[in-house]
């Protein structure tokens, strides 16, 4: 059984038509839904037969209606309550173009984040591993995805995390994560150096990382997906996916999955990079497809020369 922690989901509404400035447009057609990544994150993981809990903020009306649009999904939600209204998407869908608008992310105060963290360290225990869904939150009291890793770390639950713009990585390390996801890119701003040859992405996660994580899975490359375990290396790679970006937060659940069903790094690794390419087709997700690719993907052992 797993947790997803989300900081700020959304009600989306989206509305399709044409829409003339200053003038009254009519909607053809409309539909509103509950989005964010770790809700489409807890989707997969139910899609794949794993128990999943949603833990995320709710504030006001706008919270009451994305409750009742996660009420039917097979998802345990975990929610606190703010008192601000949860952020709205509006999207205007033209024949030519889309317009996003969004209402103001709600606040989020130093109450509301210990009532948070109060939470979160009371369910660690009901749980086998968490995943944290990246966010684009502006504004936070603290850096809660350090404090959170941190929980898990002190309570020896295994927790899943990406190192993107909004972490330090170096800082990150410190909280002991049992798993990170990164860009390859990051991987060498980090280490000051570019990343041509596997050889030097040995000797940067070796020099940054140290023994401090269990496993990294480096992304950001077209060729194929890298996962250490420790000081082995696997490399991913299949003709179906080639030069194709893969979804990066569904690579965390296949991940994450792998761990909590310990299979071995090459099984995880297909799971992971499965997951990531089914997870670009958001509305056709099923169990069925993710097996179907596993096959299709070669691992290798990466040797470190």
């Amino acid at each position: 059984m797993i947790l997803i922690v989300d900081l700020n989901p959304k009600l989306e509404r989206r509305l399709r038509g044409e829409f003339l400035k200053g003038r009254t447009s009519q909607v053809e057609e409309s539909q509103t839904r509950a989005v964010s990544p770790g809700i489409s994150m807890a989707r997969l993981a139910t899609s794949i037969n794993e128990p999943t809990s949603l833990m995320t903020y709710i504030g006001g009306l706008v919270g009451q209606a994305l409750v009742q649009e996660l009420i039917d999904l097979p998802i345990r939600l975990i929610p606190e309550s703010l008192k601000d209204n949860s952020q709205e998407s509006f999207l205007l869908e033209e024949r030519t173009r889309t317009t996003e608008i969004l209402t103001k992310e709600p606040r989020i105060t130093r109450e509301d984040m210990s009532n948070f963290y109060t939470k979160y360290k009371d369910k660690l225990d009901q749980y086998e591993l968490v995943i944290l869904a990246p966010h684009d939150r502006d504004q936070l009291p603290d850096d809660m995805t350090y404090m959170m890793t941190h929980m898990a770390s002190q309570a020896g639950l295994p927790l899943v995390v990406k190192a993107d713009k909004k972490t330090d990585p170096l800082k990150l390390i410190k909280a002991r994560p049992h798993a990170m996801v990164m860009d390859r890119a990051i991987l060498s701003e980090l280490s000051g150096r570019p990343l041509n040859y596997m050889r030097d992405v040995f000797k940067a996660k070796r020099a940054l990382f140290k023994e401090d994580l269990a496993y990294l899975l480096l992304v950001g490359s077209k060729q194929g997906v890298t996962l250490f375990k420790g000081n082995e290396a696997y490399y991913g790679q299949t003709q179906d996916m080639d030069h194709q970006e893969l979804n990066e937060d569904y690579l965390m659940v296949g991940l994450g999955l792998g761990l909590v069903r310990k299979y071995d790094p090459q099984t995880t690794l297909r799971l992971a990079m499965a997951a990531g390419s089914v997870g670009l087709l958001e509305d056709k997700i099923d169990f069925p497809k993710i097996k179907a690719l596993m096959p299709k993907i070669e691992i290798k052992k990466i040797e470190e020369a």
